[in-house]
């Protein structure tokens, strides 16, 4: 943000405190009546978009040094972790092969399980669908959907209402929102 944005700032700063003590006691209060005036508040957006722009790079700057921090924190703890896990396991594998139904030890602190984990089916959906096009076409779902974009091709719209130009029918499933006005200020 430069010096001039800045000043931009101050003074609309001050304006809006002038606008604020002057609105207690009467019902005039400021209003844009002419293209300088725009130009005056565009410059105030302006300097408070820059404004923001600096806060944000401010806060990404902090907030990736703390998450920089944090992942280095953390990847000590993990290591340590699947240190003392490792041991855990070593010593539960060695009390299995002495009693191979000694699946769980329990202590106050916590427990060590061994659980069979099922058999794990990883797709490559590309190569699957081509193989059962080829081979079991059957196990192919199709997916039903409207093709909205060939649909307004074929429809007209009356008032609210979307209509099929052949019957007349009015189409069920769709709901239009009457056209709005949106009001918009961009700043460079």
């Amino acid at each position: 943000m430069n010096e001039l944005q800045e000043l931009e700032i101050k003074e609309a700063e001050e304006f809006m405190m002038d606008e604020e003590e002057g609105r207690l006691g009467s019902e005039h209060r400021f209003k844009i009546t002419n293209l300088d005036q725009v130009n005056w508040a565009l410059r105030k957006l302006a300097a408070y978009k820059a404004k923001a722009g600096e806060i944000n790079s401010l806060a990404e700057a902090e907030m990736e040094r703390i998450k920089s921090w944090q992942d280095r924190e953390l990847k000590k703890l993990e290591d340590s972790k699947k240190f003392f896990e490792g041991l855990l396991e070593e010593y539960h594998r060695s009390r299995i092969a002495q009693n191979p139904k000694e699946k769980t030890i329990s202590t106050p602190y916590g427990k060590l399980q061994i659980k069979k984990v099922p058999q794990k089916w990883n797709y490559d959906d590309n190569k699957l669908l081509e193989w059962l096009k080829r081979n079991r076409p059957e196990l192919i779902r199709i997916k039903e959907e409207p093709n909205k974009q060939e649909l307004k091709k074929v429809v007209q719209v009356n008032g609210l209402r979307v209509v099929d130009p052949d019957t007349g029918e009015v189409v069920e499933g769709i709901v239009l929102e009457p056209e709005s006005e949106k009001f918009i200020v961009e700043v460079d």
